[in-house]
């Protein structure tokens, strides 16, 4: 029986960030599973040619190239373009991915044949050294919109197989949210799996845009949430439960007025409300206001 050994793809693509780049560099190599290529793709980086230099020390170790700035979305579609392998992993310039992530994910699917897509846990390190772990649930698969939309994925943890990006490519137009958009887009047509492992570990600092306006940047992201309805239609959100309906308009509700759209929100929980005329988060919404919600949300972080 011949072993399952199939080539992976990790792109890496960087813009001006020659600090972090080296140890993601690192990680990538220093993988246990050894059929890889590492393919870094400089985004027009203005650094005085720190992070060529970077890239170019390695020399054959890796394939390198560059282009002109057009954002992330643009950067992975190239590199996408530039991989010889069977599957193609994402690893942001920033982040470290554990010695084992692809080794653990190429043995899931050696084990599941049919699947085309495997992600995993991980843990979030933030500049000041604090470590958080974050753990979707064990042997979870993402099968509808809604699990998108109630879980988090991180892109990077996932590894996916060269013909999903058949007739796909991500949105370079979508500047904020570009990785749940190929999410949805990957879900459309394939299940999503995760091994109840943490693979990879995500670098929180004071230069990456999450954390520098990181308000504004979840302001975005959530706005984005609330457009995906009119572009999938709530058909594509619906788990196969009888409230799925509801779950997806009380989710938008929340988003809308976690973020003081609260017009909207309203116009999501009367939605709510008409898909699940007896419960009673919607109801207490529009009977009693924006108040009474601001205060119920307040009171229950407390509880947290």
């Amino acid at each position: 029986m011949s072993v399952f050994n199939p080539l992976v793809s990790i792109v890496i693509p960087v813009y001006n960030g020659s600090n972090y780049l080296k140890e993601a560099i690192d990680s990538a190599l220093a993988q246990t599973y050894k059929n890889i290529e590492v393919i870094v793709i400089n985004d027009g980086s203005k650094d005085d040619n720190l992070t060529r230099n970077i890239a170019l020390s390695y020399a054959d170790n890796i394939k390198y190239y560059e282009k002109e700035n057009g954002g992330v979305a643009s950067a992975l579609n190239f590199g996408i373009s530039k991989m010889s392998g069977e599957f193609f992993s994402w690893l942001s310039h920033d982040d470290i991915y554990k010695s084992n992530k692809i080794e653990k994910q190429i043995l899931f699917f050696s084990k599941n044949k049919d699947s085309k897509i495997v992600g995993g846990n991980f843990e979030s390190l933030a500049f000041n050294k604090s470590k958080s772990e974050f753990i979707i649930q064990k042997d979870f698969i993402f099968s509808k919109g809604y699990d998108i939309l109630s879980k988090w994925i991180f892109f990077c943890s996932l590894l996916i197989h060269k013909s999903c990006f058949d007739h796909i490519k991500f949105n370079v137009k979508n500047k904020d949210c570009q990785d749940l958009e190929m999410q949805l887009e990957l879900v459309k047509h394939n299940k999503i799996f995760f091994i109840n492992d943490i693979i990879l570990t995500q670098r929180v600092h004071k230069e990456s845009g999450t954390h520098s306006d990181f308000k504004l940047h979840s302001k975005k992201r959530n706005m984005f949430y609330i457009s995906l309805l009119y572009k999938y239609g709530v058909d594509f959100f619906k788990e196969n439960r009888e409230d799925s309906r509801y779950q997806t308009f009380t989710k938008l509700g929340d988003i809308c007025m976690k973020n003081e759209l609260n017009k909207a929100g309203r116009f999501y929980f009367i939605k709510a409300l008409k898909n699940s005329p007896f419960k009673l988060k919607p109801l207490l919404f529009i009977i009693f206001g924006v108040k009474f919600w601001e205060l119920l949300y307040k009171e229950s972080k407390k509880l947290i």
